[in-house]
């Protein structure tokens, strides 16, 4: 047992039995248990994450940041004030308190204010600092939510009082976007942080100034050290700085420290040397005519760059065009590659209006290692081009990273009286899929407003742009502050189409917004759009852009909670410890502390236990259950080499709130192994078990092996059918504990659905079970799984082996299969391929062979038509792609095992690799 038992049972069967069980109102308890007594916040908190794709929203228990807010005057008569907007996604009020982290100081114990947010709405804190907290000076944020799911986001403005040496009107301002950033966007030990797109003049009368600030998201003092580059990879020097717990600082003209020249074009890298670190960093690039700012925040890029090459990047927005007002709009495009090797991308320029599936304009480009390039005024320079568009940047080699700024640039005489040459804008960062909104979820754009006329106040612009090679529904929900829907617009976009909706309040209303939101989705099974609202102030024309925070529907929401939980109890457990505790205590005492977990309504019973909530129990959360669910584990055997058998959680109308769960009855099949040397290997099985229709049905494989990840699950998946609905939650191969995600929406006549392109994508991931000599290979524009090493001759050769499962609680009636295999014979190696399938997972039959080709030539096949019979009335479909490369190069791998390939998708082209679409018996 190698000692592993200081905390007696670290129980992973009790960690199923909570989530199954209902895992809500019980696993503070359960890890409070395990944690002898003591409940860990900082390590763990029991509620997942808040449904939010790479945005800034936060969960009972979280934190957000905001890395800056002022209430303070500036350099060159500048005078800064920030509004910070809170928004509530839930149908309760939200419980907010903001921390005041001040400038250059200890925060262990910091001020705090207090808010309420109400059910669906918004609230503007305006003049934070001042009107909030009643302070001045400079600080940062932190938000830690009760209740609710916060969505937040900031806006730091210059704001001009009258008689301001620019002649503008009272309440003109110039301002930059500030997102809320969870903890864990923080820069750790052995990561870095990026800052493009940099500038320092030396003089104060044109040009830009960069500051630079850091927060400390942790209780103890930590190092940090911002090195200044120039565009062409040169240091300048490094500012190392002392952050105290929670410190905030602000370097303000960093560039000054390290240079007296000007620096055109730059970029900053920050790193800690302190262990168990944690900081957030941005940088404020500030036009010294205007005052105007754009905030842009640190990248983090992992201490040692992927294989491969990165996803396509999008800038939603980019403009060489006059707009109200007298405007005249331009964008610079800033790329940086961080690779140890040289990048090359090509950049499409994506028109407005219009189908872009075969792009016009499209440039290529290469960039040194450690090198950034500024494109000015990219749509005229580069492209020849007047109007609005977006940019899709695809890399071909390397890494890059993508930011850019849209700005007006003031001419002689113009309107507002400011010197030529003088700008103000707005920073747009570049997006990938992962930032997109996707079918399943909605965008939430929060801190609009609109005056109409357009004399004073605001106006909002939205823009939306069609992520996928396809056509899509989109639906705009625009809301008051109040929550009160003001209405909807709708439209459709052509593949990869840009749309930008002006003044979108004046689609649904005619009165003034003074703070709103706007709900953006689509209806498109496999859909993907990307939202950014531009926020006008009418007196200056400077704009604000405010990226779409990514949150799951709230059906979706709750269901994924469900399914996600599964994985944060798995990954806050010892596995090994919990082998050595539950083989040290055995079942039945694990079975006797969950009975006494909840006195009063739990029942011991042989090789089990009953939870009875009758007509209504109130749970310590707050909410009631009602119904039974009975819990047999008499099938579970544990022995000194590990614990196999099944565990069956059935449910009898059991309700919370008044509403069925959201998992519904499931069978859990365990086979862990402990080796020789303590570690622990083998698979968890959930199988539904007869669902009620208004139940979620949970099923899937999780594998676990602590000799590769000490403590979460390294592969698998777990889905949950709820309604139309189909989430999957799949463990993240960085073993760090975080979760893939989809969301599927399925036709009402098809119960379950999924077609994918690309076999990296998470979705064709989390049905993989296991793979066995294979590898998905990576061509830049072309992936496809391949063996990883081939033989000599096919009989001799070891196949490359892709195995998928997909479980369903009712018999399959019908459906659809699209199974794509391909061969080539070359001199260095041919292939050979088959299709497999099994409807237990251990017998199986051939469906489909591809032989080799003769030399020079290519084979495809696999499946494509009607489910294949033998599926037909079971409840599970067990697929299996077998590779073999063989011939005189190919036991050397890589390359040479490219001659047999299982779901080959290519960038350029639209089709999918995998389609699987299943009927089941109706209920």
């Amino acid at each position: 047992m190698n000692g592993r038992h200081s905390v007696v049972i670290r129980c992973l069967l009790i960690a199923f039995l909570l989530i199954a069980v209902g895992c809500e109102s019980q696993c503070y308890l359960f890890m409070c248990w395990v944690n002898n007594g003591r409940w860990n916040e900082d390590a763990w908190t029991c509620v997942p994450g808040g449904g939010v794709a790479g945005s800034s929203a936060a969960s009972p228990g979280e934190f957000l940041l905001i890395s800056a807010a002022a209430h303070v005057s500036g350099a060159l008569g500048t005078d800064w004030r920030s509004d910070v907007e809170l928004h509530n996604v839930d149908a309760e009020p939200a419980k907010v308190t903001a921390w005041l982290l001040r400038h250059g100081a200890d925060n262990s114990t910091p001020q705090t204010m207090s808010f309420t947010v109400p059910a669906a709405g918004c609230l503007r804190l305006a003049d934070v600092l001042a009107g909030q907290f009643g302070t001045g000076g400079q600080a940062a944020l932190m938000l830690s939510v009760s209740s609710g799911l916060v969505v937040a986001s900031s806006r730091t403005y210059n704001l001009l009082a009258g008689g301001n040496p620019l002649g503008l009107p009272a309440g003109s301002t110039f301002g930059q976007y500030i997102p809320a950033l969870s903890r864990g966007e923080a820069i750790g030990p052995g990561e870095e942080g990026r800052l493009i797109q940099l500038s320092h003049s030396t003089a104060t009368n044109g040009g830009f100034r960069t500051n630079v600030g850091l927060v400390n998201v942790t209780s103890a003092q930590i190092h940090v050290d911002v090195a200044l580059y120039e565009a062409g990879g040169t240091l300048l020097g490094t500012l190392p700085v002392e952050l105290p717990p929670f410190g905030y600082q602000q370097l303000n003209r960093a560039y000054a420290s390290v240079t007296t020249g000007d620096v055109e074009d730059g970029y900053a890298v920050v790193r800690t040397t302190t262990g168990l670190a944690g900081f957030l960093a941005y940088a404020s690039v500030v036009d010294n005519l205007t005052g105007d700012p754009i905030a842009i925040s640190a990248v983090k890029v992992p201490a040692e760059e992927p294989s491969g090459v990165g996803e396509p990047v999008y800038v939603v927005a980019a403009a060489h065009l006059g707009g109200i007002g007298g405007t005249n709009w331009r964008t610079d495009l800033e790329l940086h590659c961080w690779s140890d090797r040289a990048a090359a991308f090509k950049i499409e320029l994506l028109e407005h209006g219009v189908d872009n599936s075969s792009p016009s304009h499209v440039k290529t480009f290469t960039l040194g290692s450690g090198k950034s390039l500024r494109l000015e005024d990219i749509l005229a320079n580069e492209f020849g081009f007047t109007g609005a568009a977006a940019l899709r940047i695809t890399p071909t080699a390397g890494r890059v990273l993508v930011t850019s700024r849209t700005y007006n640039l003031l001419g002689e005489g113009n309107d507002a009286g400011l010197p030529a040459g003088a700008t103000f804008g707005q920073y747009i960062p570049g997006v990938t899929m992962e930032d997109a909104i996707q079918e399943g979820e909605e965008g939430r754009l929060i801190q609009l407003s609109h005056t109409p006329g357009g004399a004073s106040g605001f106006r909002t612009n939205l823009v939306l742009v069609n992520a996928v090679p396809k056509q899509v529904e989109v639906e705009v929900d625009l809301y008051s502050s109040h929550g009160t829907l003001l209405g909807t617009t709708t439209r459709t976009l052509a593949p990869s189409e840009y749309r930008q909706l002006n003044a979108v309040f004046e689609l649904v209303t005619g009165t003034e917004v003074e703070d709103g939101y706007a709900v953006v989705r689509t209806t498109t099974s496999g859909g993907a759009v990307f939202a950014l609202a531009s926020v006008v102030d009418n007196l200056t024309g400077d704009p604000v852009g405010l990226s779409a925070a990514v949150v799951l529907s709230p059906e979706a929401e709750g269901v994924l909670r469900e399914a996600e939980s599964v994985m944060e109890v798995l990954g806050q457990t010892t596995i090994e410890g919990t082998m050595a505790g539950i083989q040290l205590v055995g079942v039945d005492a694990a079975l006797d502390t969950m009975a006494g977990a909840s006195p009063g309504v739990t029942t011991r019973t042989e090789g089990g236990f009953v939870v009875d909530y009758g007509t209504g129990t109130v749970m310590p959360d707050g909410s009631v259950r009602s119904g039974k669910t009975t819990v047999d584990a008499s099938g579970l055997s544990v022995t000194s080499s590990g614990i196999t058998g099944t565990v069956t959680v059935t449910h009898d109308d059991l309700r919370e709130d008044g509403e069925p769960v959201a998992v519904g009855s499931t069978a859990w099949t365990v086979d862990l192994d402990e080796r020789q040397d303590g570690t622990v290997a083998g698979t968890i099985d959930v199988k539904p078990r007869g669902a009620s229709a208004a139940e979620g049905a949970l099923g899937g494989t999780i594998v676990v092996d602590t000799a590769v990840c000490k403590q979460y699950p390294i592969s698998g998946s777990l889905t949950l059918r709820h309604g139309g609905e189909l989430i999957t939650i799949a463990p993240s191969p960085e073993c760090d504990g975080s979760t893939d995600r989809d969301v599927v929406v399925m036709p009402p006549s098809i119960d379950f659905s999924l077609p994918y392109g690309n076999p990296a994508d998470p979705r064709a991931l989390a049905f993989v079970t296991s793979t066995s000599n294979a590898v998905i290979a990576d061509e830049g524009v072309v992936r496809y799984w391949r063996p990883a090493v081939g033989g000599q001759t096919f009989e001799t050769t070891t196949p490359g082996v892709v195995t998928h499962h997909f479980g369903f609680d009712r018999p399959i009636v019908g459906g659809r299969l699209s199974f794509r295999l391909a061969v080539w014979h070359f001199s260095y190696s041919q292939g050979h391929a088959f299709l497999y399938g099994s409807t237990d997972g251990h017998t199986w039959q051939q469906l489909s062979e591809v032989q080799q080709p003769a030399v020079g030539q290519a084979a495809g096949g696999g499946w494509n038509g009607d489910l294949p019979q033998m599926f037909i009335g079971a409840t599970d479909i067990w697929l299996e792609a077998r590779l073999y490369s063989y011939g005189p190069s190919a036991p050397s791998g890589g390359v040479y095992c490219n001659t047999a390939q299982f779901s080959r998708w290519d960038a350029r082209q639209t089709f999918n690799t995998f389609e699987l679409e299943v009927d089941l018996e109706e209920r």
